[in-house]
């Protein structure tokens, strides 16, 4: 076994909820440099806004309120991750996600309206020398912040749970590629089943929006992924995936022969007879293909 394989199987020995907890790290980390690049702006229009007034800028204040406004959002990113973890979209009913969401981000907005309310009450008397007032009107300050942050915590959970998906997709993927590259079957999904094939059964691939069209042996199959992800498998398995054309790709050991379509591509026969277009640019890849003896009709 090389070292790549060793990481990769000590990566996949790790539970899954030290996982989630390394994929939550990560968004955290991202959620908070997207923070703190809305602050450096926020910071800037501020200044010009006193600029073109031509009052002067008060940059202790500026800083004083932007900073504790924004490090109080940081603050909260953490327990958004656990929140949204707790109650991931896309995996739970709507009657049961809106409210619990709803609930966690008025209790996340007022742990984060507490946060810079209680530094800027310590800290302004120090430095702008007065008191610090949150709103003669507390319940209309806090709904104006919260609408603020209402559309930061959809946007935090959402991320989060995107984030997940998309490892979770990843580690998918991966798993199927060494499964291919062992056991030279390739992982199908189709609607709720999961479909193992031949590799050397394929003959001819085709996307189709967000799924594709497989034809294998006498049949075809559709099944969810991307042309490039099951393409990935069919190599994996020591099959020659070639692509053809951006919607197809085929298995160069059953392209039966060519012929040119007359607008400078070819159309490849397969050995189940169908016709599949290979465009200009990928006409060369397929012509010294089976000039290497390769195709079927060359064997």
């Amino acid at each position: 076994m090389n070292g790549a394989e060793d990481m990769r199987d000590q990566a996949r020995s790790v539970s899954p909820m030290l996982q989630d907890r390394r994929i939550d790290r990560t968004t955290t980390l991202w959620i908070a440099l997207a923070l703190l690049a809305f602050l450096i702006v926020d910071v800037q229009t501020r200044i010009y806004e006193f600029q073109r007034n031509g009052a002067p800028v008060p940059m202790d204040r500026i800083l004083l309120h932007e900073v504790t406004g924004i490090g109080a959002y940081m603050a909260v990113v953490w327990l958004i991750g656990r929140l949204a973890a707790w109650m991931p979209p896309g995996q739970v009913r709507w009657d049961r996600l809106l409210p619990f969401h709803f609930a966690s981000s008025v209790g996340t907005a007022l742990a984060v309206i507490g946060i810079f309310v209680g530094i800027r009450k310590v800290l302004s008397p120090i430095l702008l020398g007065e008191p610090y007032v949150f709103d003669a009107d507390p319940l209309g300050g806090f709904l104006y912040e919260y609408r603020k942050f209402a559309l930061f915590y959809v946007a935090a959970v959402t991320l989060f749970a995107l984030r997940r998906q998309l490892a979770y997709r990843s580690e998918e993927l991966e798993a199927a590629r060494a499964d291919a590259s062992r056991s030279h079957r390739i992982t199908l999904k189709d609607g709720s089943r999961t479909i193992r094939v031949e590799a050397d059964a394929v003959i001819w691939m085709k996307a189709a929006s967000n799924y594709v069209d497989i034809a294998v042996g006498d049949r075809t199959i559709l099944v969810r992924g991307t042309l490039q992800e099951l393409a990935e498998q069919l190599t994996a398995a020591g099959v020659p995936a070639m692509r053809v054309h951006r919607s197809y790709v085929v298995n160069g050991r059953h392209i039966a022969g060519c012929r040119p379509d007359g607008e400078g591509g070819l159309s490849v026969t397969m050995t189940d007879d169908t016709e599949i277009p290979a465009s200009r640019s990928r006409r060369d890849a397929v012509e010294r293909y089976l000039a290497e003896g390769r195709g079927v009709s060359q064997r």
